[in-house]
């Protein structure tokens, strides 16, 4: 796999469901990165050992029934590069695209971490004027409205036009249609293997 696809991979994930903090005042680096799903934590894992040198940690963490695996870096050379030369923001409301990724490889990569880390993938049946219509779409729902247009920009520029909505005090971008998700997997890709087989089972929703 292109190391910029994996550098954008892994960039994606932790714009999606990681952090970045770089505090010099308070001596405060880390790179995190946290998910439930063991196979992404996995490819994030290993697509991080192909890129990056230098030692992370890994952690498990029990809440009730549920499992959360954490990766970290402590490393003030690593956070201060991707905080200020990659350009990184991972803060809930104000998350971006990294400066970092210019290639159309490196936003692919992106893309797909970012959705792989993020998205619902959902089809049903939909009452609309009268008629009943198969509606099959990809959804990330986040509360920065101005990620989530960049992410539209980044997405139409691989044929792919989705559509923003406000739902509360969240915002929802949808992929919808059975044409717009078979460019999705040809142009973009899951890696994750729940994401792929439920892309396929909304592709071939026939009820």
């Amino acid at each position: 796999m292109k190391k910029e696809f994996v550098f954008g991979y892994i960039s994606g994930a932790i714009c999606s469901k990681g952090s970045i903090i770089y505090n010099k005042k308070k001596s405060v680096y880390m790179i995190s990165f946290e998910t439930g799903d063991k196979d992404l934590f996995n490819i994030f894992t290993e697509f991080w050992k192909s890129a990056f040198d230098g030692d992370y940690r890994t952690y498990e963490k029990n809440s009730g029934s549920l499992i959360r695996l954490i990766f970290r870096v402590y490393n003030e050379r690593v956070a201060r590069r991707f905080y200020y030369k990659y350009g990184f923001r991972t803060d809930s409301h104000n998350w971006k695209i990294p400066t970092v990724i210019k290639s159309k490889e490196d936003l692919r990569g992106f893309l797909s971490g970012f959705f792989d880390s993020g998205c619902y993938i959902r089809w049903r049946i939909r009452e609309r004027g009268g008629k009943r219509e198969k509606v099959r779409n990809i959804r990330i729902v986040s509360p920065n409205k101005g990620g989530l247009i960049a992410i539209k920009n980044a997405l139409s520029g691989f044929g792919i036009s989705p559509m923003i909505y406000s739902s509360g005090k969240n915002f929802c971008l949808d992929i919808e249609g059975k044409m717009k998700l078979e460019l999705f997997e040809k142009r973009i890709k899951f890696l994750l293997g729940k994401n792929k087989i439920r892309l396929q089972e909304a592709l071939s929703y026939n009820k």
